[in-house]
């Protein structure tokens, strides 16, 4: 399927989760997320979840990686350059909602592409290639683009593997993995 039709099934597919459903999504993936192996990883950015696009809630996972020592790393991104900086985030950072309703946090304390060591990536699907959908505005294809080789790109996604994506293109950059309720997807 194109990214387009992907994207219309599967924002509509997450609206669709009743709260419960929801809830136990959640539960599941974060118990998948608990047996990863960290051991390597130091810093670690994570998208602030989009309430109002039913995105995987990362607050649960974010406070995980306080309670073991990792740096977590947040963006702020400027709409009109489509540039993405990133904050290293802790639990009495103070946060604002963008013009999107998107949360970001006020911080001073600038980390670099280079120095992260795994990024969590947003989507709305993947496929069995490790490409995914997501929102259409390029943000985390550039960002990722930007990151050191080894950096690790993980997608969280409440559903399992969707159907192949038709029409990439070479910026489309590939996740190595991603984690969902029932199972880590490696690419």
């Amino acid at each position: 399927m194109d990214k387009a039709s992907l994207r219309k099934l599967y924002r509509q597919k997450r609206n669709d989760l009743p709260p419960s459903q929801i809830r136990t999504l959640q539960k599941q993936l974060e118990l998948q997320f608990s047996s990863y192996n960290l051991s390597s990883i130091s810093v670690i950015h994570v998208f602030l979840p989009i309430a109002k696009q039913t995105e995987v809630n990362t607050w649960p996972l974010i406070e995980s990686l306080w309670a073991v020592n990792k740096t977590v790393i947040a963006s702020t991104t400027d709409f009109d350059t489509k540039v993405m900086r990133h904050w290293r985030i802790e639990a009495n950072t103070s946060y604002h909602n963008n013009n999107y309703g998107i949360s970001e946090p006020i911080t001073q304390d600038e980390v670099f592409s280079d120095q992260i060591d795994m990024v969590l990536v947003p989507l709305l699907s993947f496929d069995t290639y490790g490409h995914r959908v997501g929102y259409g505005q390029g943000f985390y294809d550039r960002f990722l683009a930007s990151c050191r080789d080894d950096c690790r790109f993980v997608g969280l996604s409440y559903f399992e593997v969707g159907p192949k994506i038709e029409g990439l293109s070479e910026h489309d950059i590939r996740l190595d993995q991603c984690i969902t309720p029932k199972e880590v997807y490696n690419f």
